[in-house]
């Protein structure tokens, strides 16, 4: 009898250690990076003044598992008691861990005025080397030729920048040319962008 009771107990003990912990399931997830939709990527706010929140940089949705996700910014960064142009991410993280980013930049910006910029302008004088600038956005602009091509000569071969103005005579460069820094003067009735060692001018 106590031979058969001892088998009894160590069934018993084996039946224990075969069951499944409901507490640490194995789970398979399909991989599923949101898909972010930007709606702006340029934004200026003066000396002292508000960064933008996620919402208004644009929205995130996981089409995997059907669920808006609300974008997270990193802007620490940012010194807005410091004129600039700051390069910023914002992302987007499913319930999986799975994230997608996009960037975004802010100009502190510490005018006296807004300059009015937008114009056709060509460099020294010289018409084959013509540049339109364009109001972008608030305190952006986009210009058609940074490289001062002859785009007369070349048609199509102008390179489209986009930049902010930083205070009264700075301009900072965004995007592909960002980093780069050029000066901007103002005469009665002109106005001249100097950058990269260029100077146009409006005629």
């Amino acid at each position: 009898m106590k031979k058969i009771l001892l088998f009894s107990v160590l069934v018993a003990m084996v039946a224990a250690s075969c069951k499944k912990n409901p507490g640490n399931p194995s789970i398979i997830v399909t991989a599923s990076f949101p898909t972010i939709t930007q709606t702006n990527a340029y934004f200026s706010t003066p000396v002292g003044g508000s960064l933008p929140a996620g919402s208004s940089i644009g929205t995130a949705y996981d089409s995997v598992y059907k669920t808006n996700i609300s974008l997270v910014v990193i802007d620490t960064n940012v010194h807005t008691s410091v004129p600039g142009l700051y390069q910023c991410t914002a992302t987007a993280t499913n319930k999986y861990g799975y994230v997608s980013s996009v960037t975004y930049f802010v100009a502190v910006t510490n005018l006296s005025f807004t300059p009015n910029l937008p114009g056709a302008y060509q460099m020294g004088g010289n018409d084959s080397a013509q540049n339109n600038v364009a109001l972008f956005e608030t305190g952006y602009y986009s210009m058609d030729n940074y490289g001062g091509v002859n785009i007369l000569a070349n048609p199509g071969t102008g390179t489209q920048a986009l930049f902010a103005i930083i205070t009264d005579s700075t301009i900072a460069f965004t995007d592909a040319n960002f980093g780069t820094v050029g000066s901007i003067t103002y005469a009665t009735g002109d106005t001249s962008l100097i950058y990269n060692g260029m100077t146009y001018s409006k005629p």
